[in-house]
């Protein structure tokens, strides 16, 4: 009774291991395809619209969207993309950013307003204050297609020998659609 009890144990262990680590492995992949940045999505339009998700965004699928369904004073989304730098060979190395490429969901006139910046990358509970953004590029865009790229400016960004927030920065854009129901599918990097 006590080998079959001892048995039992070790294998329920075994298989919990194995299933914690499957389970923490696909965890870190979906933190490597999409790191936990601040999105912001001032409208609330998920919870007016269940399929409205800022989530669409960045999920590789056309068919999933974003909808402006309330209308904000200020600015209907803050998403921060990218780090500005990646670590390699113990050295944080700058990484180019030619544009961003937004697609609408139809081909519609979109009317839309954005900025991108620049955030600082500090540890707000080091720091205690929060980040400074610089604001890099700004304008009003109205446009038909259901593709549209935003080409960004070349930034003077240097290799860092070791974290320093001052020199490492968050790329990120502010939207404002100017039509309620204006729409995004997705969002990338290029």
């Amino acid at each position: 009774m006590n080998q079959i009890f001892l048995l039992s144990f070790v294998l329920v262990l075994v298989f919990s291991n194995l299933f914690i680590y499957f389970q923490t492995n696909k965890k870190i992949q979906t933190y490597n395809e999409n790191p936990p940045f601040t999105r912001l999505d001032y409208t609330n339009s998920s919870r007016l619209d269940f399929n409205s998700k800022l989530s669409h965004l960045f999920d590789k699928n056309p068919k999933t969207y974003w909808q402006k369904m309330k209308e904000v004073e200020n600015w209907d989304l803050d998403l921060e993309l990218k780090l500005t730098h990646t670590l390699k060979q113990n050295i944080f190395q700058p990484r180019e950013f030619l544009a961003i490429n937004l697609l609408t969901c139809n081909n519609t006139v979109s009317i839309w307003k954005w900025e991108v910046y620049l955030r600082e990358a500090i540890n707000v509970d080091k720091e205690l204050r929060l980040p400074n953004d610089r604001v890099i590029l700004k304008q009003d865009f109205q446009t038909v297609e259901k593709n549209f790229k935003i080409n960004l400016p070349k930034q003077q960004l240097k290799p860092v020998n070791y974290y320093d927030p001052k020199e490492i920065y968050i790329l990120g854009i502010r939207l404002k659609a100017k039509d309620l129901y204006s729409c995004l599918s997705e969002i990338n990097l290029l």
